[in-house]
């Protein structure tokens, strides 16, 4: 908690004390957003795999979301590198990090959930 709280106090006073610190944060807000509905959209797809049940309805709109917010991303990087936005690019990069950590291990776990249906 405290390091949420901590985060969210210096993200207020970043640019002062009038405290429009977190409007910094603005332009990466609808990006992330819908990130974390691809993300959902993962984790889901994941759980479903694990039941045996159908996926195909969770991954086709995963896959659609993962793809444009992860072009967006790139866009969005290269923009905040010629405005020189560093706050917003390092935020973002390690956004990109993230996002390919999580989607790297669903398919390891996707691998092995379907690996191992095959040999049963």
């Amino acid at each position: 908690t405290a390091i949420a709280v901590l985060t969210a106090l210096g993200l207020a006073f970043w640019n002062g004390v009038d405290g429009k610190g977190a409007l910094t944060l603005w332009p990466v807000f609808a990006t992330l957003n819908q990130l974390l509905a691809g993300l959902a959209l993962l984790v889901i797809t994941v759980y479903l795999a694990r039941r045996a049940r159908p996926v195909v309805l969770t991954m086709i709109p995963m896959i659609f979301m993962l793809a444009v917010t992860g072009w967006s991303m790139v866009i969005t990087i290269r923009g905040f590198i010629s405005d020189e936005k560093w706050l917003l690019f390092g935020i973002m990069v390690i956004t990109v990090i993230l996002e390919i950590w999580m989607i790297a291990e669903a398919i390891f776990e996707m691998r092995k959930i379907y690996g191992r249906q095959q040999v049963t």
